[in-house]
């Protein structure tokens, strides 16, 4: 992402989906990743400052039937 602040592209937005294998501590790993290279997160709602989220059934055959549902993100950031 460093590459592309540094590439001008300094007008748009970066929009995601995104998903992890260990969400709990991977998110929040990437989003402090995301803000070290130069973008805050932005929400839809400001007042609830909520990520969206949804479960993925029926993942793709390279995934493993014994892995916890997977959870997909839709992330917002922008330049700062």
């Amino acid at each position: 992402y460093l590459w592309i602040k540094r590439n001008n592209y300094k007008k748009y937005d970066c929009v995601q989906i995104i998903s992890f294998k260990e969400s709990e501590w991977q998110l929040p790993k990437y989003l402090e990743a995301m803000n070290h290279a130069g973008y805050n997160e932005i929400y839809l709602n400001n007042d609830k400052k909520e990520i969206i989220s949804r479960e993925v059934p029926n993942r793709k055959w390279y995934t493993n039937l014994n892995d916890r549902k997977t959870i997909e993100y839709v992330l917002f950031h922008r330049k700062k």
